[in-house]
């Protein structure tokens, strides 16, 4: 049930993660003219970062499935034009990046392989506890 707690939250704070990111991706500092785009950068490291907690408490790849979606589905909501014909994440250099960095960020992460399991019945010498029979 903790496993589903943790999970769940973690989720949350991928969509707001997403959506933080895809209004911040596409900011961009010109310092001595030279284009620096700090917001795709600090974006990519959020999604980064939420996977990396994702592979520390998720146990299994449905589990990082399910926050890499949480992530995916607002970007995408908001990478499509709305009925006023706004957009958030547009089709250019930054948006590109940041959905496609994104998605390759979650596609390894999802791929790679969960944190061993620890068998608490072990002690340090690998022999059984006494304690637990």
């Amino acid at each position: 049930m903790r496993q589903v707690l943790r999970v769940g939250l973690l989720t949350i704070v991928a969509a707001v993660v997403g959506v933080c990111g895809s209004f911040v991706h596409a900011a961009t500092a010109r310092p001595a003219g030279l284009p620096i785009p700090y917001g795709l950068v600090l974006a990519l490291l959020g999604v980064a970062s939420v996977l990396v907690l994702a592979q520390q408490i998720a146990a299994g790849r449905l589990g990082k499935g399910v926050v890499a979606a949480g992530w995916l589905l607002p970007v995408m909501l908001l990478s499509l034009t709305s009925p006023a014909g706004d957009i958030v994440v547009a089709s250019d250099a930054r948006g590109l990046g940041y959905l496609f960095g994104g998605v390759i960020l979650v596609g390894v992460a999802v791929g790679l392989p969960g944190r061993p399991r620890v068998d608490r019945r072990r002690n340090v010498s690998g022999g059984v506890d006494a304690r637990l029979g």
